[in-house]
């Protein structure tokens, strides 16, 4: 062979070999992930505001994020796609409001990556894959009324029936009214003490006497007024002032001690997350727990 034609089988190949690494790689329309493909190109972004920075990201690992934070992986299939969409759905009139999405549940609760892994330990692979699935089966879908996405609150666990919107907020919402969840109360979390001293309540309520009187509850069995000493709260403030997980409260004075039990968890209004847990045991899909809990609505 010639040496010229050594030197351009050696030219040719160098330029083979680097033109691999040299030529830019296209745009992926797919991403694959512990075995899953999304298709994350066309996928609306999140913005969401954290406490020492700002992150935007694909709605689907967003709402994986969300998902995770929110309730156990091992919840049921149907229980986990409920929670996708209704999480979908809460982002998406927040993003078209052009209002800011949060990490904590100001708006949506949003755990990380690492933060899953610290909570899902050895279990992440498995339970990421769970979450994502039912992410992906409910691709794209949200809930509507008059075909507007609706306010898609939710809180944690019922005393036995969700809330009227206008109890927590004043305001009558057509599809958020309230509803038997009486399952709920078969919940380990159902009931729940807090003890406080005699000082630290009378601090937290600033007044000077524990002497109290519940002015009213609603047809739900949450108060709506009491009055402590010489001044009124809503149940709402009070619930605040006190840290307390519901506005259903029972209150016995024992000595210097203060204790105060509460049955549910969360303002009460919309989805019952445990609720929509119990109701996937049953055998109830995605759309009739949806629809259950927020009335006359959509999907789609």
């Amino acid at each position: 062979m010639k040496k010229i034609d050594k030197d351009m089988i050696i030219l040719v190949s160098m330029c083979l070999l680097f033109g691999i690494f040299l030529i830019p790689n296209h745009p992926k329309r797919k991403e694959e992930y512990l075995g899953i493909v999304m298709d994350t190109k066309k996928e609306k972004e999140v913005t969401i505001k954290r406490k020492d920075s700002t992150i935007t990201l694909p709605m689907s690992e967003y709402l994986v994020g969300v998902v995770g934070c929110e309730v156990d992986a091992t919840y049921e299939i149907e229980a986990l796609k409920t929670q996708a969409i209704v999480a979908r759905t809460y982002a998406l009139r927040k993003i078209n409001n052009n209002d800011i999405l949060t990490d904590d549940t100001t708006t949506q609760c949003y755990k990380d990556e690492k933060q899953l892994r610290d909570k899902w330990g050895n279990s992440y692979n498995k339970y990421y894959k769970r979450v994502k699935e039912a992410i992906l089966d409910t691709k794209d879908l949200a809930i509507y009324y008059d075909n507007k996405l609706i306010d898609a609150v939710y809180h944690s666990l019922s005393n036995g029936y969700t809330e009227d919107a206008k109890e927590v907020w004043g305001s009558d919402i057509e599809y958020l009214v309230s509803v038997e969840s009486s399952w709920d109360k078969k919940d380990k979390h159902f009931e729940n003490v807090v003890s406080k001293d005699m000082d630290e309540f009378l601090r937290l309520l600033g007044v000077k006497t524990p002497n109290y009187s519940i002015l009213s509850r609603d047809k739900t069995g949450r108060i709506k007024e009491i009055m402590v000493g010489d001044k009124i709260f809503s149940g709402t403030e009070f619930r605040k002032l006190l840290g307390l997980k519901s506005t259903d409260i029972k209150i016995d004075i024992n000595n210097n001690k203060v204790n105060l039990t509460t049955y549910g968890y969360g303002h009460g209004v919309g989805l019952s997350q445990e609720g929509a847990n119990y109701l996937a045991k049953d055998g109830y899909k995605y759309d009739e727990i949806i629809k259950y809990y927020y009335k006359g609505v959509n999907i789609k």
